[in-house]
């Protein structure tokens, strides 16, 4: 089980939704803030678009479905990739790597978007994943025409999300987990990407007997490095066929997860502690794969931890060259530039600095009744049809940022360079430039790139730099 999921599982349950750590406890997970619909209804412009999410809208709110009733037509659809579709795209795949054993109701209106969804399998093979949606019919139909193959920018199709919720009030749509929450904060985000999901990299799933052997044998150790290395390649593998470039990571393992999570993995009594050690020194090929790809970029979720004995996925090492580890803080009105100068001597950042290359700005302060600056970090809800502030700091929930920052400076900065480790090194020092004298490294570690518009969903003009749902 990833570190952050672990850490959180009573606000899984208790939220339907999971998160990375904060400096004090973190807070519950985000769910919609006590705000005005993010978006007002339009009024009649003439505008195609318009006229046809106001007719989405009036045929959910004609539908007579209940859970139970008589006058209920549901669809029930698979997920296949044999949809997928983008136009425009830039091929440039995203790649989730997250707690997703299913797909969310959030995805359906994504689901052109989503080039492959899978799940490493015993043995360590990438498998191509089943899931599918039961949804209303007139939901389904109104999520579907705006589908794509062109991005619609969910803040538009608020009237459909506010019918959907005054329509259904009593159907439980399934958007539950860690993994569907970390969706709702990019996919919108990174309009022109392909995405490509991935359920976990977990080594009780790839090889159980192996990892729940607790005899702590060199046979049973080499098998289980074995099987972690042919997850790797497998990883690889899927990287390659379908043009990865950017990662999403939003999870981790370290001694203190393996020996947390290892009862509800195995149901078997604590083995000794190096038992334990070499199973977290049995992820080290798949950690290699998701940090040292050429040609790869990979975001990961930062966290406080004790160091490379008990946390060596964790550190800054030469090894890890193609990763970036965030960080957070929440500040209302930062005052840092577009490169990030500026006066940091009041912004608290978490984790620590030396377990975070980058600190980015939610723009929302972490107590009730969060309140929110003008470009707070945005997540959609549950159709993705609206945008709303996030509720809670986590580095779950920033990784998405960052990732987004990458992909803006990958397109913004060097958009006709090819795509290597070079190009990777140089967008990591645009992120954190040298211009910084004090800091370390004389880096800007402290970024505000929501208040900059510093995304490619603003960039490319699919939204505003201000978030319009405030009132």
């Amino acid at each position: 089980m990833s570190r952050r999921t672990s850490l959180l599982l009573p606000l899984l349950l208790a939220a339907c939704s999971g998160g990375g750590g904060g400096g004090t406890p973190p807070g519950p997970a985000p769910t919609p803030t006590p705000s005005p619909s993010p978006s007002p209804s339009p009024s009649p412009t003439g505008d195609p678009l318009d006229q046809a999410i106001n007719d989405a809208a009036a045929a959910i709110l004609a539908d007579t479905c209940r859970p139970a009733g008589p006058d209920c037509a549901w669809t029930d659809r698979a997920y296949s990739p044999a949809e997928f579709e983008m136009a425009p795209g830039n091929g440039e795949a995203v790649l989730i790597i997250d707690n997703l054993p299913r797909l969310p109701v959030r995805a359906i209106r994504f689901r052109k978007h989503i080039k492959g969804y899978f799940r490493l399998g015993e043995g360590g093979a990438a498998n191509a994943a089943t899931t599918g949606w039961r949804i209303p019919t007139a939901l389904w139909s109104a999520l579907d025409r705006f589908s794509g193959p062109t991005h619609v920018p969910s803040q538009r199709l608020a009237p459909i999300g506010d019918a959907a919720k005054q329509a259904y009030p009593d159907i439980a749509f399934d958007n539950v987990g860690h993994g569907s929450t970390v969706f709702s904060l990019l996919a919108d985000n990174v309009p022109a990407q392909p995405l490509v999901l991935l359920d976990s990299i977990d080594l009780e799933d790839i090889a159980p007997t192996r990892y729940c052997d607790a005899s702590g044998t060199a046979a049973v150790q080499a098998e289980l490095v074995q099987a972690a290395q042919r997850a790797a390649d497998a990883i690889v593998a899927l990287m390659r066929a379908n043009n990865v470039r950017f990662v999403n990571y939003s999870a981790g393992h370290t001694f203190q997860t393996v020996r947390d999570g290892w009862q509800a993995a195995c149901a078997k009594p604590l083995p000794a502690e190096g038992v334990l050690r070499d199973k977290l020194a049995a992820y080290a090929p798949i950690y290699a794969a998701l940090f040292g790809t050429p040609g790869v970029l990979t975001v990961q979720a930062g966290s406080e931890n004790d160091g490379l004995h008990d946390a060596p996925y964790d550190q800054r090492i030469a090894a890890h060259y193609n990763r970036v580890r965030v960080g957070y803080f929440t500040a209302l009105t930062s005052g840092l530039d577009d490169a990030g100068r500026g006066d940091i001597a009041a912004l608290q950042g978490w984790p620590a600095r030396a377990e975070a290359d980058i600190f980015v700005n939610t723009g929302v302060l972490p107590a009730r009744p969060w309140p929110f600056n003008r470009t707070p970090l945005l997540q959609s809800d549950d159709f993705s049809t609206a945008l709303m502030p996030v509720t809670a700091a986590h580095t779950s929930w920033v990784t998405p940022l960052a990732l987004a920052r990458m992909v803006h400076l990958r397109f913004s900065r060097f958009p006709d360079r090819p795509f290597d480790d070079a190009l990777i090194a140089a967008i990591f020092d645009a992120a954190t430039p040298a211009l910084c004298p004090g800091q370390w490294d004389n880096r800007c570690a402290f970024q505000d790139p929501m208040l900059h518009g510093q995304t490619e969903a603003v960039r490319l003009g699919h939204r505003p730099r201000e978030y319009t749902g405030m009132p």
